[in-house]
């Protein structure tokens, strides 16, 4: 799938074509395979670049909370040295928790807000929840990005029938098409490279 972004005035480009942009075209919101990206601009002086895109992938944190042996066994099984889905679950137990801390602070920021008329005791409790949520907005950003960073190490699902290791133990599911028969010896593609 091409790197396709939606511009300002509706028009679709391609990885390559977004190079030939001029700095003051692009401002807009891109997909790549149907994961969105961030919003990002070009700016005038050339400092930022198609190539600063980050893609946010897709990872049901969930089934790798509940299945967490399951994705340990799974990242070796394809070789992902780099790949800690105990520390991921980790993370996302502690990201949930941090927002719904702020989401309570929001709440009663709200409640704090209605009370008509404010006193200074309310006041008083509205600049502290301010400052509070203000600094639980910082952790859960920070929490979301190192979650993510250690997310994308993460490999696919292997499919249960996938041999383990590299063993030569192929299992012929079907055959569409036989090989065909030549009345010379083809060459491979080495030699027709």
């Amino acid at each position: 799938s091409k790197l396709q972004l939606k511009l300002r005035y509706g028009w679709n480009y391609n990885y390559a074509q977004l190079s030939r942009l001029s700095a003051s075209e692009f401002s807009g919101r891109a997909s790549y395979g149907g994961n969105e990206v961030s919003r990002t601009r070009i700016k005038a002086n050339g400092f930022s670049s198609a190539s600063q895109i980050n893609f946010k992938p897709r990872i049901d944190y969930k089934d790798v909370v509940s299945r967490t042996q399951y994705h340990e066994k799974n990242a070796r099984r394809r070789n992902a040295a780099n790949a800690n889905p105990s520390l991921v679950a980790e993370l996302y137990q502690n990201y949930g928790s941090e927002v719904h801390e702020l989401d309570t602070l929001r709440q009663r920021r709200n409640a704090v807000a209605k009370i008509t008329p404010p006193t200074k005791d309310s006041i008083a409790e509205g600049k502290d929840l301010k400052a509070k949520i203000n600094a639980a907005e910082i952790s859960v950003r920070g929490l979301l990005k190192q979650l993510e960073s250690e997310a994308v190490h993460l490999p696919n699902d292997t499919h249960p029938l996938v041999p383990d290791g590299f063993n030569n133990v192929v299992v012929r599911m079907s055959e569409k098409n036989p090989f065909p028969s030549f009345p010379f010896e083809p060459r491979d593609h080495i030699q027709l490279g």
